[in-house]
């Protein structure tokens, strides 16, 4: 008897496990299992991308009045230039026309979270939970699907990036911050991107709506980034979506 009830318990065990297997499998999906995102057991987010292309990318944190957003916009237009914006769940609830109207200029539309929050004070369960909230909502109101992630305050640890990537999303980081928050002025925005050592083919630059000289400094380095042979494209378009690997700076690289 005591055979039989220890035969019991190991087939009972063996059912639980492969129910969590197959439950772990629809959570994390197959791109995760087939792509490599760490080195030495870290893993990190999409920072540049190894390009042959002359590409670069604007990345945007929504925040602020939408006044800010709207000059942006018509700078980006202007210029003929698609951007990459990330939006949480406070903006889509309170501003949703101009969540339309990135929509509508035809615009990358990333997810910060329904509530723009450390992802690394939260679990693997509450970080999943943050993006599908949004995603969800996103889906039903706009009909648009978002597939990339802006980690919000820049933090982020393994359990962050897998739980991103569990949710069919790609951690989106920057190489070149324009730091234009710091509002220290016009010059210095552009300084910060176009003397940065980092500013090559892959960069990805981040940039926030609520800056006081983003947009003025934006058409400036548009203009310079247009004179040094660079295209500006979205996100979207610049990342490799499977097939590719990181290295220990956050650079995508397409396996050959």
């Amino acid at each position: 008897m005591k055979k039989t009830g220890m035969g019991w318990v190991l087939f009972l065990a063996l059912v639980m496990i492969t129910g969590l297997s197959v439950l772990y499998w629809r959570d994390v999906g197959e791109r995760i299992l087939t792509v490599s995102t760490g080195i030495n057991g870290m893993e990190f987010p999409v920072c540049s991308v190894e390009r042959e292309e002359p590409w670069v990318s604007l990345v945007f944190q929504v925040k602020g009045a939408s006044e800010n957003l709207q000059k942006i916009e018509r700078v980006l237009e202007k210029n003929q230039v698609k951007a990459t914006f990330f939006v949480d769940g406070g903006v889509v609830k309170d501003d949703p026309e101009c969540v339309k109207q990135i929509i509508e200029g035809g615009h990358d539309l990333g997810s910060s979270g329904e509530e723009y929050r450390k992802m690394t004070e939260l679990s693997p369960g509450a970080c999943r939970s943050q993006i599908r909230k949004l995603h969800n909502r996103m889906r039903k109101e706009f009909d648009y699907e978002m597939d990339l992630f802006s980690l919000p305050y820049g933090g982020y640890d393994n359990n962050v990036i897998q739980s991103v990537y569990a949710c069919g999303y790609y951690p989106v980081y920057w190489s070149v911050n324009t730091m234009d928050w710091k509002n220290y002025g016009e010059q210095d925005i552009i300084y910060q991107v176009m003397e940065n050592e980092n500013l090559k083919n892959g960069a990805i630059i981040r940039w926030n709506t609520n800056g006081k000289y983003t947009a003025a400094a934006l058409e400036k380095v548009l203009e310079m980034l247009k004179e040094k042979g660079y295209e500006v494209v979205p996100v979207s378009r610049m990342i490799y979506r499977e097939n590719f690997y990181m290295d220990g700076s956050g650079r995508q690289f397409l396996k050959k």
